[in-house]
């Protein structure tokens, strides 16, 4: 028995009662992995894992993966992609994770361009560079002179200053940043 007393407290006398078992389960926990960067069509495993007793795995979205409910499915991403792991356990416990599989379309620099005003090739248009964040491009005449320099990808047109650079050799230096090597080479323009 109970008895209130002033201030909210209260005095308590001992009472038995009933015992009732309370059987607590415990929520796994999962991990989907490392976010990575990987290029289009790559295969590879996905690194999920979870710890208790788990019954049920299911990766959410299916999109490009071997099984949804395998912790590893072989995933050949054709897009960047965020990828949820449920992990249930056998007490019907859910908990889940996330990992993000950036796609990066493979980088195809032209050697040659023809600025001539044709509609045709009339810039230096670098294939896939687009999808790399923070990529620098760097291009330099055979003195060493810089003539092109971009921080976001945009296609070059040939012009130095506003003005129309003549026909030749110049060289390039593209870092795609994303802990991939720099691209040096040579481009030409042809008027």
């Amino acid at each position: 028995m109970v008895t209130p007393q002033a201030g909210g407290c209260y005095s308590a006398t001992t009472t038995t009662s009933n015992t009732i078992p309370i059987t607590v389960n415990a929520v796994p926990t999962v991990s989907a992995g490392n976010d990575t960067v990987v290029f289009k069509g790559a295969s590879f495993l996905l690194r999920g894992s979870a710890t208790g007793d788990i019954a049920t795995y299911l990766w959410v979205p299916s999109t490009y993966l071997s099984s949804t409910s395998v912790p590893n499915p072989v995933i050949t991403p054709l897009a960047t992609t965020t990828y949820t792991l449920h992990a249930i356990s056998v007490a019907n416990c859910e908990a889940t994770a996330n990992v993000t599989i950036k796609v990066l379309t493979k980088i195809i620099v032209p050697n040659a361009f023809t600025p001539n005003g044709d509609g045709i090739n009339d810039t230096w248009r670098i294939v896939g560079l687009a999808d790399y964040t923070g990529a620098t491009i760097d291009v330099y005449n055979r003195y060493g002179q810089s003539v092109f320099h971009a921080t976001t990808y945009k296609e070059w047109d040939g012009n130095y200053n506003g003005k129309p650079l003549p026909s030749s050799t110049y060289y390039y230096i593209i870092n795609p940043k994303n802990n991939l090597p720099l691209l040096s080479g040579w481009v030409v323009i042809i008027r």
